[in-house]
């Protein structure tokens, strides 16, 4: 049985003592109480004894009170499934959320009333995730939990306790104070002309029929989704431009990430490529369909893109880094950042900037060109070196 402290602060004085609560877990008691040492100590011993006997704080813990049921962790989430994440998230958004809920979120904190959770629990959970191994697959035994992929689900959590806080479950975020682990900001690869040109060229030997694929990525800087879903009514050969107006994601179809439609305008040696394509291909409304005219299946170019990466020996990148390199290739080529934003569709320019990356060979050239008389007053030195050197060495002779 715990004793009864008291501190003196300014405006009274701090009584602190711990008890057990009705779930039986152990929890602390700080409340500071105005009056006399005598009046204080009095008041802290009887809320004690009241604590030991009924598992709450009487007249200071109201809502342990009130509490006739438990609200477990597990069943707030599943309400939280199926009255957000459902109704305000793409397919892909309720995929993923729904693996954070199932396999993180809900087996850790379990049948804990929500009530219950403070700022602790959250950095007890954030600390197990970072221990946590990523998977059972080859490539990724031994490994733990990303610090980027953490932070992905400790901003899902994040959402559930604000959402919670919005339908008074909670009065209290306990996810309010706490801040996503420092990450490295990533840096894709990507082709420069050169590189992209020679893809393209090994892509028609080898595989010409997906020629016309991979040279609309390159030239729109279309995510893969949307060049899946791309219809031919989405292409104004008049106007010379492509609405992207739908994106596929595991065989469904929904708005493009971002939920805005933009439109990209068609470089003239594509445009030829699918008029071309429209007369010999397969009849279909999708641009790029199988062979019975259905629509292309996700991720289906994934080995025709290695292949022909190997073949060509160009630096091995991702599929999606072709839309990086789109981006990048504008800046090089002095095109405006607001430019290149509203051709990849961003809302915002920042993230723009994190999908441009300049080249080495240009940080080369724009280091080198700093102070140019420097360079050429020390090969001067130099020179003037050799000269006496000789001299002195012609002397001595």
């Amino acid at each position: 049985m715990s004793k009864v402290h008291l501190r003196r602060l300014k405006g009274g004085r701090q009584v602190d003592f711990t008890y057990l609560n009705k779930d039986g877990r152990m929890v602390r008691f700080r409340r500071l109480i105005k009056g006399s040492r005598k009046e204080v100590e009095a008041k802290g011993r009887e809320l004690k004894r009241q604590a030991d006997a009924k598992g709450y704080v009487p007249g200071y813990d109201d809502v342990a009170e009130e509490r006739t049921d438990r609200l477990p962790m597990h069943k707030v989430l599943n309400l939280y499934f199926d009255q957000d994440v459902k109704i305000h998230n793409s397919a892909s958004e309720i995929n993923n959320k729904e693996s954070m809920l199932r396999n993180h979120i809900g087996p850790f904190f379990g049948d804990r009333d929500i009530r219950d959770l403070r700022t602790a629990d959250c950095l007890t959970f954030q600390a197990q995730l970072c221990r946590k191994p990523r998977s059972r697959k080859k490539g990724d035994r031994g490994k733990n939990l990303s610090k980027s992929r953490v932070n992905k689900i400790m901003g899902c959590f994040r959402k559930f306790c604000n959402w919670a806080v919005e339908m008074g479950i909670i009065e209290v975020s306990p996810m309010k104070s706490i801040k996503p682990l420092p990450v490295p900001e990533f840096e894709p690869k990507t082709w420069n002309e050169e590189e992209c040109l020679r893809f393209l060229k090994m892509c028609k030997e080898h595989r010409p029929d997906w020629l016309c694929f991979f040279t609309t990525a390159a030239l729109t800087g279309m995510r893969a989704g949307e060049l899946c879903a791309l219809k031919w009514l989405d292409i104004d050969f008049e106007n010379s431009a492509i609405r992207i107006q739908r994106s596929v994601w595991r065989g469904i179809e929904k708005c493009p990430k971002g939920r805005r439609n933009r439109s990209i305008p068609l470089n003239n040696a594509l445009s030829e490529m699918l008029i071309n394509r429209r007369e010999k291909a397969v009849k279909s409304e999708y641009v790029f369909a199988n062979d019975e005219g259905r629509q292309l299946a996700y991720y289906s170019y994934r080995k025709p893109f290695d292949h022909i990466c190997n073949r060509a020996g160009v630096t091995r990148i991702r599929f999606h880094d072709i839309r990086h390199s789109f981006a990048s290739q504008l800046v090089m080529n002095g095109k405006s950042l607001e430019v290149v934003k509203k051709l990849l569709g961003h809302s915002d320019i920042r993230v723009t900037m994190r999908y441009t990356h300049s080249p080495n060979e240009a940080m080369k050239d724009a280091v080198n060109s700093l102070l140019p008389g420097l360079e050429r007053q020390e090969t001067c030195q130099r020179i003037c070196q050799r000269t006496v050197k000789k001299r002195h060495l012609t002397l001595v002779k």
